[in-house]
């Protein structure tokens, strides 16, 4: 069947039904329908069944008077005769776009777990110039004959069944051939993941998959495709920043700063993340392995020996700093929570913690707060089952993980009421701090809670959380989390991890893996090129922490990405030197769009260029960047 429209024209095959596109971009095919299914969950077993070997199948044109498209009913499948839905290939006339809709006619009689739709485009060559831009973090570039061996499905790590995880920062991807492609945008994002694999040497494979929501289809699901010509990885980044502002989700940093006017002081500030106490509890997994320290480390350090080695911070002539304390609640790190308080009364209790306060503003420095308010742990006074994330059995779903030990989860519902009791107490005690982080809501899935007086979507998760950073916002507080993912920019001014994806090898009693600090792919700037000007993000420095990708650095990546250093508590006159650096580019671009990113020499020289003609170039060789103000160097 063949639909024509101004721009696109589409032709399904209706005994495979693969898709043809044909437009400005050229000519694009879809897999057969081999490569569609959906899953159904009885009891613990799933089945898998094709689309093509539902019952009926009814394939009908449609139109309307903003476009026209074909529609495609599926229904009675093997596992479940009562699920029926529709597919529809739809061109919107005036912007050429092509949507993939997917809606239920029909839910399930028993449990479905998700539907892979539509089939992937075909990119198969080993033409290095057809290459995948896909934001596994902060972004990669895999060409077409790539060495390495990468299949989503097959890292746990990144939480790969999921967008809006580390596998997915963003919920888009794109494909190109030279310089003419496609991007997809999962219009639909909440219940998406993305399925890519690229085989070593070969071509790569990326599509969409739909998850239930509470077992169910239960809304109408859509990929925006856009067919672009002249393009490169910088122009999909700018058309995603075009169709967040679109959609009223993209917040810049001077807009944030407007309804918080503390969040200024980020400009130009080096994060100083640090922490008072941590121990591995003997209900955690780690507790029995003989080096535990291999994993987590612990530590001890009262309020008061901090408050002393900021003082000595400041006296190697750090200026502007955001001091971020860890365990610093009444069991240490990462334990008992969402019961933190009272302050951790070996390192010295609420006098301890108000010392270290006042002497933080003392120096001009940001007091900053971890929190955590999704790990619920099981000897935390607070803890009630009632109030935990239920599976869709009714059970508790728990975890050993964390060096706090035995926890479950709390529902996504109930996190807001907990916030708003601690920080009413700490303020009651006279303490506020400048910023507080709330661990892992910008970084872990999604959550589901089948509880029936507390059920939660994955969208209402997503909500849940948003509520608890505004909440955070309209006390005057910045907010920060974990990593830079997408649906959280609107509401974050600092987001502490917005790195390259490593790849880890797997090794015993440790939590991801031994880091081999190889990339997967080419790593570039994409989650920058769309949010720089919306959100601050520190980069580690020095050698002893560096996070950056095998043969490259920290410090230039700092300036390349024109963020924010991270500064030690113990921290050397060098580094501090160095930091300083950093911060004053920061404070020159920091609150400027990324609008270019480009490879000068090979991968080693990369070179950013911000709005108002501010660019930095880094050579990863010789250690050496060079900063340029309209053309001439600063």
């Amino acid at each position: 069947m063949k639909i024509e429209g101004q721009r696109l024209t589409i032709e399904l095959n209706e005994t495979d039904l693969s898709l043809v596109v044909n437009g400005p971009a050229g000519t694009w095919r879809t897999l057969t329908g081999a490569h569609t299914w959906v899953e159904f969950r009885d009891g613990s077993r799933s089945a898998r069944d094709f689309l093509s070997e539902a019952d009926a199948i009814e394939i009908l044109p449609i139109a309307s008077g903003t476009g026209k498209g074909v529609r495609v009913r599926f229904s009675g499948f093997p596992s479940d005769k009562d699920f029926a839905m529709d597919t529809i290939w739809w061109i919107e006339e005036e912007t050429g776009l092509l949507y993939a809709h997917m809606s239920p006619v029909r839910e399930a009689s028993g449990q479905l777990v998700r539907v892979v739709w539509p089939a992937p485009f075909d990119f198969e060559s080993r033409d290095s110039k057809d290459v995948t831009v896909y934001p596994l973090m902060q972004g990669t570039l895999i060409p077409n004959g790539w060495p390495q061996e990468f299949d989503l499905d097959q890292h746990w790590e990144l939480e790969s069944e999921f967008v809006y995880t580390r596998s997915a920062y963003m919920p888009w991807w794109g494909q190109l051939r030279d310089c003419a492609g496609y991007m997809a945008i999962a219009d639909t994002p909440w219940d998406a993941g993305f399925l890519l694999r690229h085989p070593a040497h070969g071509a790569t494979s990326v599509q969409v998959q739909w998850h239930a929501s509470l077992g169910c289809l239960s809304y109408a699901r859509s990929l925006r495709f856009e067919f672009l010509t002249d393009c490169n990885y910088v122009t999909l980044c700018k058309h995603y920043r075009a169709w967040l502002r679109e959609n009223g989700r993209l917040t810049t940093l001077q807009e944030k700063i407007r309804r918080n006017p503390r969040v200024e002081t980020l400009m130009g500030t080096a994060v100083v993340h640090t922490g008072i106490w941590q121990e591995v509890k003997q209900d955690c997994r780690f507790y029995g392995v003989e080096n535990p320290e291999s994993v987590f480390v612990p530590y001890f350090c009262s309020f008061e020996q901090r408050a002393a080695q900021l003082e000595q911070l400041s006296a190697k002539g750090l200026r502007n700093a955001y001091l971020h304390v860890d365990g610093w609640g009444n069991a240490g790190y990462d334990s008992q929570h969402p019961d933190v308080l009272p302050p951790a009364e070996k390192a010295g209790g609420w006098e301890g913690l108000e010392l270290l306060e006042k002497k933080t503003r003392e120096l001009g420095f940001l007091f900053a707060l971890h929190d955590q308010y999704r790990d619920f742990y099981l000897d935390a006074p607070s803890y009630d089952p009632e109030l935990a994330v239920h599976d869709c059995n009714q059970n508790v779903p728990t975890t050993d993980l964390w060096v706090g030990g035995r926890q479950a989860f709390l529902c996504p519902s109930q996190s807001l009421q907990f916030i708003r009791r601690n920080y009413i107490r700490l303020k009651e005690k006279g303490l506020q701090p400048d910023g507080v982080y709330l661990d892992v809501f910008s970084c872990v899935v999604l959550d589901e809670c089948w509880h029936p007086a507390h059920p939660v979507t994955r969208r209402q998760c997503m909500e849940y959380r948003e509520n608890c950073f505004q909440w955070m916002c309209s006390q005057g507080i910045i907010v920060s989390s974990e990593e830079g993912i997408g649906w959280a920019m609107n509401s974050l001014d600092l987001v502490h991890h917005a790195n390259y994806a490593l790849v880890h090898e797997k090794k015993d009693g440790t939590l991801c893996g031994e880091c081999t600090f190889a990339p997967y792919g080419i790593p570039v700037p994409l989650l920058n090129l769309v949010y720089h000007d919306c959100v601050v993000t520190p980069w580690y420095i020095s050698e002893a922490d560096d996070e950056s990708p095998i043969g490259q650095s920290g410090f230039l990546h700092a300036m390349l990405n024109g963020g924010v250093p991270y500064v030690a508590i113990d921290a050397s006159e060098e580094e501090i030197r160095r930091a300083g650096a950093v911060s004053d580019f920061h404070r020159l671009a920091g609150g400027l769009e990324m609008v270019s990113h480009r490879f000068v020499d090979g991968f080693h020289r990369q070179q950013s260029e911000f709005a108002g003609g501010i660019c930095v170039e880094v050579d990863f060789e010789t250690g050496e960047y060079r900063i340029f103000r309209n053309g001439e160097k600063a």
